[in-house]
């Protein structure tokens, strides 16, 4: 179970569709590039630099988030520092 409240902005998100994997079958892996950008990039004013302990996910189609264990330096201002690409069938790259 989660603690706490949600810190900082969801960044953008890149390429087409609205979170769902088109065309994907019951059962079958699909996947998203997250990329986040390190907090000490932005001036502390605008950053407010903060503790994350999780990520809050929405997986396709549902509106309750699971959340995913993983510690790391946040942004509770203005910037957002998270951006996620389209959903794409398959199991994606560890790259």
């Amino acid at each position: 179970m989660r603690q706490g409240a949600q810190s900082g902005r969801f960044r953008s998100r890149r390429g087409r569709g609205g979170g769902e994997a088109s065309g994907l079958a019951p059962g079958a892996t699909a996947n998203a590039l997250l990329r986040i950008t390190d907090a000490g990039n932005y001036p502390a004013a605008q950053c407010h630099p903060t503790a994350a302990q999780y990520l809050q996910v929405y997986p396709p189609g549902q509106t309750t988030p699971i959340y995913v264990a993983y510690t790391s330096t946040g942004c509770a201002g203005t910037v957002g520092i998270l951006s996620v690409s389209a959903l794409q069938p398959g199991s994606g790259s560890a790259s």
